[in-house]
């Protein structure tokens, strides 16, 4: 498995990590892969986001509508 090294961390930096680690019931490694990896998520999900309104914009750009959803269902569910 690939590994990573931080070097040069503050003291205070290293003492919240354990804190925290010691509070979750991990060692400061499980806390330190835990914290970078919901960062990692919290990036790729802000990414998706960004990406999704300018197409969306694009999209509004063009011409083209988006109907409210809700409006959507309750035609649907009339038909049935």
């Amino acid at each position: 498995m690939p590994q990573l090294v931080v070097d040069n961390l503050s003291p205070e930096t290293l003492e919240a990590l354990a804190k925290r680690a010691k509070a979750h019931g991990r060692s400061p490694e499980d806390e330190a892969r835990d914290i970078l990896e919901e960062s990692m998520l919290k990036m790729r999900r802000e990414a998706f986001r960004i990406e999704a309104k300018a197409l969306r914009d694009e999209l509004l750009a063009q011409g083209r509508q988006f109907p409210d959803s809700a409006d959507l269902i309750r035609e649907m569910r009339d038909e049935r």
